[in-house]
């Protein structure tokens, strides 16, 4: 399979995920996100260090500023970046697939086969789909893991290992700039990179290829000003804390829910591995625990936990893939079809999430909200939000920007927490929206918003931009010193006498 041959399916996942981004502005992180790609911010985003994202911003901003000419605007491109990556990534994926298989011994047709479901499984897996969706750095820091994994497989069967070790190590370094989360992935990576190695000397030569880049990277981090105490510091405080009850639940759901049908020939791809390439089925292993054991044994919890799974669906996609292969060329005997109609038919497994996450935000709501807990925001229902992952034509954020400063009076100071109050800003600081008036960033907890409110000045009008309880709104003790009224999607507040 040569890239010309691959690059059909990175056509059709550009398409796809095109066609499945968000063509305007969203909610929280999201807004943020599209808002320093555009301004060129330097900062720490959400809950990040400021190490991270620092390659998403670079690549971000030029693109937005190279793509006017798109009939979307400086939002929605923001949101095309993850599109773009998300495709890339395929192409990898599908290579990876392909030259696993040729080392486990299928057979031209079986890894022509395994490639193609392994690659669908991936691209339609629920997390990978959902953030190719949305502006984030994870489909680009998707892309490149999958990338410095093709250089590894290629490493072992190759006579010359060597030669690829300089590119699986820039790589990494490379990756690192966008998140650190990679560090996770690099035993694996490591193993698999030494799996052709024949002797000592090249062992050696591994080590001080890896140290040698390492510290060529340093100096130039340094010379370009990245922020290398930050990111040390970041590691330095990693205390990894033990899983909750309903994490191990958590995990084996979000799995499943990744590759709710096509999963199932992962159990042929590990039978195949494991006695064919024991190095490749124990590095992929390593691949997999390495993330697996970052989010389950995290520093710090937080909601979209789910998220940082995504690098660990990598190896397995590839041995979905392999397994796929090994069921076209070896079917088991209670399978009544074969040859080509079998492969359509696995194709067709891998294609199943287009069925099955719409049928699961129709019914599966309150198991997904415990689960995954979310809020629901005007033009925001959380189940399909975050269970259908394509946003196309959604523009739920917008509309409520837009009513909400069509409802505010002049001069009005609005206290809002992270979800809304990104979207306004947004508007406020990308297109001029509204700079009359004063929104005030204030999480609900040791009575801040209180305290707030009840410092501004006697007819300042008051508004909060929602009214969902704690963690988000001090809506009770608001309650019993003002009176709460709504006012489209906004919420006008008015003193209380002796309040």
């Amino acid at each position: 399979m040569t890239l010309g041959r691959v690059l059909p399916s990175l056509l059709l996942g550009l398409e796809l995920f095109a066609v499945s981004a968000a063509p305007s502005l969203l909610w929280g992180d999201d807004a943020e996100l599209q808002r320093i790609a555009i301004t060129g911010e330097t900062r720490a985003i959400g809950q990040s260090s400021a190490a991270s994202h620092l390659l998403w911003q670079v690549i971000a901003s030029a693109f937005v500023r190279w793509t006017t000419w798109l009939p979307i605007d400086a939002a929605g491109r923001v949101t095309l970046v993850s599109a773009v990556a998300a495709s890339a990534a395929t192409v990898p994926v599908a290579l990876t697939i392909r030259d696993v298989g040729r080392l486990a011994g299928l057979s031209p047709w079986g890894q022509v086969i395994g490639s193609a479901i392994g690659t669908v499984a991936f691209s339609l897996g629920h997390t990978f789909w959902l953030l190719a969706s949305r502006p984030d750095a994870y489909t680009i820091q998707t892309a490149l893991l999958a990338l410095a994994t093709w250089f590894a497989v290629r490493a072992v069967g190759s006579p010359a290992p060597w030669l690829w070790w300089p590119a699986i190590a820039a790589v990494v370094v490379i990756t690192v700039t966008n998140h650190a989360m990679v560090l996770a992935s690099a035993p694996g990576l490591a193993l698999l990179a030494v799996g052709g190695v024949r002797g000592r000397k090249q062992l050696i030569g591994f080590g001080g290829i890896a140290f040698a880049i390492g510290s060529a990277s340093l100096v130039v981090a340094w010379l370009v000003g990245f922020p290398i105490g930050a990111l040390v510091t970041t590691l330095g405080r990693y205390r990894p804390q033990l899983p909750r009850p309903s994490d191990p639940v958590a995990w084996l759901a979000f799995l499943v829910y990744q590759f709710p049908i096509s999963l199932a020939f992962a159990w042929w791809g590990i039978k195949c591995l494991s006695r064919r390439v024991l190095i490749v089925f124990i590095s992929f292993l390593l691949l997999y625990i390495g993330t697996v054991f970052l989010v389950m044994f995290p520093a710090l919890y937080i909601r979209d936990q789910y998220i940082f799974y995504l690098p660990s669906y990598v190896p397995v996609a590839v041995v979905i893939g392999i397994g796929a292969g090994w069921v076209v060329e070896n079917p088991p005997r209670w399978v009544r079809v074969r040859g080509r109609w079998l492969a359509l038919s696995l194709v067709a497994m891998a294609c199943a999430p287009v069925v099955v996450y719409p049928l699961a935000a129709a019914v599966a709501g309150p198991i997904a909200t415990r689960l995954a807990p979310a809020r629901a925001l005007p033009g925001r229902d959380p189940v399909w939000y975050y269970l259908w992952p394509p946003k196309t034509g959604y523009t739920g954020a917008r509309d409520y920007v837009t009513a909400a400063f069509g409802a505010l009076p002049r001069g009005a100071v609005v206290v809002a927490d992270w979800l809304p109050y990104q979207p306004m800003r947004y508007v406020q600081a990308i297109e001029g929206g509204r700079p009359d008036v004063r929104l005030e960033m204030i999480n609900a907890g040791e009575g801040r918003q209180m305290t707030f409110l009840k410092g501004q000045p006697e007819g300042t009008p008051l508004f909060l931009a929602d009214i969902s309880p704690p963690p988000y709104y001090e809506i009770d003790d608001i309650r019993a010193c003002f009176d709460v009224d709504a006012v489209g999607v906004v919420y006008r507040l008015q003193r209380r006498l002796g309040c």
